[in-house]
């Protein structure tokens, strides 16, 4: 049993090597796709290393199994020879009465229980080794499994790890950002508008007053103008009546102008 023992025993340690993580302890190195890719590598060789190791135990496992099979086959062939033997002895000891078959029967007893002894020993372990080479079929078949998925951790790992990163970093900026949307130099601007459209309003009215002065200033010197032209129209009108008169008066007039 020395030598099954001992692969039982390196199963066993290599099949709880297959569920460790990756080492907490570089989690600075796997905050990254390369470093990702780096450590899933690295637990994908390791993983596919315990996997052939466990195998090749496995098959050594059954290779004893097998062993121990075709002893039991060996040692069924033995026992039906030693009955045989034991029965030859009986006939030949009751036709001769010669102790040597009675010795050979003997003999032949005590081997045949040595036999089935061995026999029973063997079943138990041949089951026993069944049990678990078959548990140790699941495992491999885990393990398989648990390498062949790595593929899909690897690429949820960087999904979830980069957008996680960026959710924090996208945190972080918001917490420093205004939500408020006053801006210095929107307000500027408004100010300035503000101001152009006052400069614009008074320039309206201050071209407005100069319009109306101009108008006044036109009104004035048309009604001037006309005024004098009237007057001297008429001015012109009353000395040549005057001169046309008889004895007019013209000069009189002119003298009190």
């Amino acid at each position: 049993m020395g030598i099954v023992s001992s692969v039982i025993r390196f199963i066993t340690t290599l099949g709880g090597l297959i569920s460790t993580s990756v080492d907490e302890g570089s989690d600075a190195l796997t905050t990254t796709p390369k470093g990702i890719k780096a450590a899933f590598k690295v637990t994908r060789d390791k993983w596919t290393k315990q996997y052939h190791e466990v195998r090749d135990a496995v098959s050594q496992l059954m290779m004893v199994m097998e062993q121990k099979r075709s002893e039991i086959v060996r040692l069924e062939k033995e026992q039906e020879e030693l009955e045989i033997k034991k029965r030859g002895a009986v006939e030949r000891f009751k036709a001769t009465r010669e102790p040597k078959y009675q010795q050979a029967f003997q003999a032949a007893h005590t081997r045949l229980g040595e036999v089935e002894t061995r026999l029973d020993q063997l079943a138990q372990e041949t089951q026993d080794l069944e049990k678990q080479v078959d548990r140790y079929k699941l495992k491999l078949q885990e393990m398989q499994k648990q390498i062949s998925e790595l593929d899909r951790k690897e690429a949820e790992s960087i999904a979830d790890i980069v957008s996680s990163k960026q959710i924090v970093e996208l945190n972080d900026r918001m917490a420093n950002l205004s939500t408020s949307l006053s801006d210095e130099n929107i307000q500027a601007i408004e100010k300035t508008r503000q101001k152009a459209k006052a400069r614009a309003k008074l320039s309206d009215e201050l071209a407005g007053v100069d319009n109306v002065n101009v108008e006044q200033e036109i009104l004035a010197a048309g009604m001037s103008t006309d005024a004098e032209k009237e007057f001297a129209e008429m001015l012109a009108e009353t000395e040549m009546r005057e001169r046309e008169r008889p004895g007019g008066a013209g000069p009189e007039l002119e003298r009190s102008m």
